[in-house]
């Protein structure tokens, strides 16, 4: 454990620079309990979220347990790119064990759109309907705008990273 050091939730759209992040900021000490190996997603809250999309909530056994999991990890690092949708919908489970840091990448969403082309996926990320009354998807400007306004009512410490300046602010975290 790294005394100190707070717990973070990375926040950004997809292909924003939030599994880079995740991955260093584990390199340097933070735990990243249930990430998968691609995505360093934290698979729990990976199948809370889809849950979530679909019905306008998150289940609180899977929400309790997660909490409790973290509890136990600290310091502590997740992400899931759903959040850009349901990051509201957390805060009370995160109020319960200490509200983390929320750490946003941001990138050019003309960028953003050229990674998902050029991975030959759809410019729609989060799927579900809870937000947007379809199942379709979220565009990347959708995610962007829902995503924009969870930011400005989190209740917690927020640091904003551009997406440009991700090799240089990862540099400050040191381990002791």
């Amino acid at each position: 454990m790294i005394e100190g050091r707070p717990n973070v939730v990375v926040v950004g759209v997809g292909h924003s620079g939030t599994t880079i992040l995740t991955k260093m900021l584990g390199l340097l000490g933070w735990n990243t309990p249930q990430a998968d190996n691609r995505y360093c997603e934290h698979v729990g809250m990976r199948g809370a979220n889809r849950a979530a999309l679909r019905t306008q909530r998150l289940p609180q056994p899977r929400l309790q347990r997660i909490m409790a999991q973290l509890k136990t990890q600290t310091p502590w690092v997740v992400k899931d790119p759903r959040l850009s949708v349901t990051l509201d919908l957390w805060v009370p489970g995160f109020t319960q064990i200490g509200l983390p840091t929320l750490c946003w990448i941001q990138k050019d969403l003309a960028a953003v759109k050229r990674s998902y082309l050029k991975r030959n996926e759809k410019i729609r990320g989060v799927a579900g309907n809870r937000w947007n009354g379809s199942r379709r998807g979220y565009t990347v400007d959708e995610q962007w705008e829902l995503l924009t306004a969870q930011v400005g009512q989190w209740p917690g410490p927020v640091i904003t990273i551009q997406y440009d300046q991700l090799a240089e602010v990862t540099s400050l975290f040191k381990p002791r």
